[in-house]
């Protein structure tokens, strides 16, 4: 490891001893997060308090873009999310959670997306986009049918609406590939139906 690397990991070591065990726990699940977060979806996920979360802006540990909504710089989340590594069980949960609560977030937004209200849906999607990305490869890899399917017309809806029509089918198509690699009940049909729907309308 050049020199330069293993002083910057010697500064990170050093601030991560200083937290206390809960900050670094928080610390750690925050780093599943990809282009920022807003307080809801950092308490859901990680079970950060807003006073945590003043903590750890207070430590140049968490950088807050503006009023209720925060980010890491690249480089502390990846160290944040070597140590989220070493425990898997951790990990996972934390995954999980991110991922449920994004495919919650999306399946919230079909109406929206079809109402007057489109321009700040489309808004309020794009800036969640990375989470969006993550939650539903996550979701996939992890067959967590039920919540896709819920989510799969507000994310068909969205690349539609905002013309990035290759990367709809191309995410839509990971699912139908999965789903149809399964054996066929109720659950799965209903989701690949939807998906199917919403790929063919792209």
């Amino acid at each position: 490891m050049p020199e330069r690397h293993r002083s910057l990991r010697a500064t990170f070591d050093h601030s991560w001893k200083l937290l206390s065990d809960h900050e670094r726990d928080v610390l750690a699940r925050l780093s599943v997060f990809r282009g920022g977060f807003d307080r809801n979806s950092a308490e859901k996920v990680t079970g950060a308090t807003l006073p945590l979360l003043a903590s750890l802006v207070s430590k140049s540990l968490v950088h807050q873009i503006e009023k209720g909504h925060y980010d890491l710089h690249e480089v502390i989340r990846q160290y944040a999310a070597s140590h989220l590594d070493e425990d898997q069980a951790r990990c996972f949960e934390t995954c999980d959670r991110h991922s449920e609560y994004y495919l919650d977030f999306a399946s919230q937004y079909q109406q929206k997306l079809k109402s007057a209200s489109q321009q700040a849906a489309m808004r309020e999607m794009t800036a969640k986009l990375d989470n969006l990305r993550a939650a539903w490869d996550w979701g996939i890899k992890h067959k967590k049918f039920d919540s896709l399917g819920r989510a799969v017309r507000s994310i068909g809806w969205y690349y539609e609406v905002s013309s990035m029509i290759r990367e709809g089918i191309e995410q839509l198509e990971l699912l139908v590939s999965v789903l149809k690699s399964e054996a066929p009940d109720a659950q799965t049909n209903k989701a690949l139906g939807a998906t199917l729907v919403q790929q063919g309308l792209l």
